[in-house]
């Protein structure tokens, strides 16, 4: 990016190792590659103040507001202790889950610190307050928590652990190759890729499940369970990713985090994402997550108005950078899907979802929009699929996802 060609992130951001959960992290330790903390006590920026201790937020909210923000966190904490936190879905008995993020929200009593919450969350939820449910939105407000949550990055590059992956499978390995059509071919399946004809004995997919009305289903029970697979309600989300690179990583010493979070579009979270080592005389990279409605009006806007919309809303510790930004880039994401409501609700599709589409053996659907939308719902969803195929190709005993973690190494 630049003239000086520094490398940055343009996808995940983080990767996170969830309290009794760490499967990602351990993936990343099993393929050998290093990794870098980041630290989870962000800066606020709200309404034009700084927001980074105790004193902060009494100075800005009030005794009463302090009060109602602590209580809120003190109830959500009750409702998902770590352990709960660890496991993935949505816990029926949670009674957050039966609300919007938006009902839960009135439960505080307080203006101002409702509209902090919604801002602290707003890059992480990419969707209305009122299409998550409570606990949803809850899990990734404590992404921020040390008891639940810490969070990494891969020296080099997070898309190092695509490339190791790739490395480490010994199966055939087609790239850039466009899935067109699916038929039945014996008990198996045969698949018409970029002109390519491929038989397989079992089909898992992870396609988004926008795009799987893109393909061709010559089955008709396998086209029905697609379309109703489909037609499972979910929340559009949107994430704009606007970068900048800068002559001089000026801002070191005022924001030493790995992140901080502003108010501007609704809620940003602004990473850094300077290449190592850092100095503040070497370039710098900061990376602005817009999510949600503001991502979405923004989507259409060219990339230099989008940078000037973001310079033109610098925090003021930022301001005096301007005149060193030395490069740009702009990636959008939008009309992806975002996890809605309880599993058992039957607003988002459910794990039974992953079992063979319409009783069709050996074709399984995974997704990480089958969870929360992180790698760490991708894998999970991983998991459970490939378990639901083998059990469909007639493995000789039944594989849980259980078995299946312990096949992979991570459990």
């Amino acid at each position: 990016m630049g003239a000086e060609r520094v490398p940055y992130d343009a996808g995940v951001a983080e990767f996170y190792a969830i309290k009794g959960a760490p499967y990602i992290r351990r993936l990343v330790e099993l393929l050998g590659l290093p990794m870098r903390c980041l630290s989870a006590t962000p800066t606020f920026f709200w309404r034009g103040h700084r927001l980074d201790n105790d004193d902060d937020f009494l100075g800005v909210f009030g005794v009463e507001g302090v009060e109602r923000l602590e209580d809120f966190w003190r109830r959500g904490l009750r409702l998902r202790r770590p352990e709960d936190y660890a496991d993935s879905g949505f816990p029926k008995d949670h009674p957050w889950s039966r609300l919007t993020f938006t009902e839960v929200l009135k439960s505080v009593g307080h203006p101002e610190v409702e509209d902090f919450l919604r801002m602290q969350v707003n890059s992480d939820l990419a969707c209305e307050p009122d299409e998550a449910s409570g606990v949803f939105a809850f899990d990734n407000l404590l992404v921020d928590h040390p008891d639940y949550c810490d969070m990494f990055t891969i020296e080099g590059g997070n898309a190092r652990l695509i490339e190791r992956l790739v490395d480490r499978v010994r199966a055939p390995l087609r790239s850039g190759v466009s899935l067109s059509a699916v038929h039945r071919h014996g008990e198996g399946f045969r698949l018409e890729a970029s002109g390519e004809e491929i038989v397989c004995e079992g089909l898992l997919l992870a396609v988004p499940r926008g795009n799987l009305g893109d393909i061709v289903w010559g089955d008709r029970d396998a086209r029905d369970g697609i379309a109703r697979h489909r037609a499972l309600p979910a929340s559009s989300s949107a994430y704009l990713r606007v970068t900048l690179l800068f002559a001089r990583r000026f801002w070191g010493a005022e924001l030493p985090e790995s992140y901080f979070v502003d108010d501007a579009f609704g809620g940003v979270t602004v990473y850094d994402h300077s290449p190592y080592p850092r100095s503040p005389e070497a370039p710098g990279v900061l990376s602005w997550l817009l999510a949600g409605r503001a991502a979405r009006q923004l989507a259409t806007c060219s990339d230099e108005v989008l940078v000037d919309k973001v310079l033109g809303a610098l925090p003021s510790p930022l301001v005096a950078g301007r005149s060193r930004l030395r490069g740009s880039s702009v990636d959008r994401w939008v009309d992806t899907e975002a996890p809605l409501r309880d599993v058992d609700q039957g607003a988002r599709p459910s794990l039974p979802e992953h079992q063979p589409v319409a009783s069709i053996p050996g074709l399984v659907v995974a997704g990480d929009y089958m969870y929360d939308g992180t790698v760490n719902g991708a894998l999970e969803s991983a998991v459970r699929g490939c378990s639901a195929l083998l059990c469909g190709l007639g493995h000789p005993a039944a594989v849980s996802a259980a078995d299946v973690w312990k096949m992979t190494g991570l459990s």
